[in-house]
């Protein structure tokens, strides 16, 4: 229920940042010392949806949910692109 299609987001993906970092030791689950990924608190600032919180104040991203943005921004550019082919260009 209350499905809506994402808006603007080739301007969420572009305010997002892709980082390498290397786990603590306490955090490290699958024995993991360096990983890729976002800052949850930047992605909270951007997509809220994608951070949880748990009791401890610890935040967690669901990953998952940037693929969705990702593709309605590939949309988003391929639209762009398109409408920049029809234009003529007096560049010469």
């Amino acid at each position: 229920e209350n499905i809506k299609p994402i808006e603007s987001a080739l301007d969420k993906a572009m305010k997002l940042q892709g980082v390498t970092f290397d786990w603590k030791q306490n955090d490290n689950i699958l024995s993991i010392k360096q990983d890729i990924g976002f800052i949850a608190q930047d992605v909270q600032e951007v997509i809220p949806e994608l951070v949880r919180e748990n009791e401890d104040g610890m935040l967690s991203m669901r990953h998952q949910g940037i693929a969705p943005i990702l593709l309605e921004a590939i949309k988003e550019l391929k639209a762009e692109i398109e409408e920049l082919k029809c234009k003529s260009c007096n560049c010469k």
